[in-house]
């Protein structure tokens, strides 16, 4: 999570929050996304590390994938947490 932060510039405590910038969203998509794709974590888990249920995690990581491959430099920081 701290790679990720830093990496969309965001704190910890933002991507723990209900806070929606998009900056902060797109920091919790990334966290998703390597976590279900890496480290093969399940939703409702991904959910009780970034206090959300286990839709909103869903829809981060279709969110995730869909960037990935249409935005540059969302799919560069996913890399790079890769």
């Amino acid at each position: 999570m701290s790679a990720a932060c830093s990496r969309f510039g965001v704190a910890p405590s933002d991507v723990l929050s209900p806070s929606r910038p998009s900056q902060v969203s797109k920091a919790r998509w990334a966290i998703a996304y390597v976590l279900i794709e890496r480290m093969g974590w399940s939703l409702p888990r991904i959910g009780r590390l970034l206090n959300k249920d286990h839709t909103a995690v869903l829809y981060g990581y279709r969110r995730a994938q869909e960037l990935y491959r249409t935005d540059q430099s969302f799919y560069e920081t996913v890399e790079a947490l890769l």
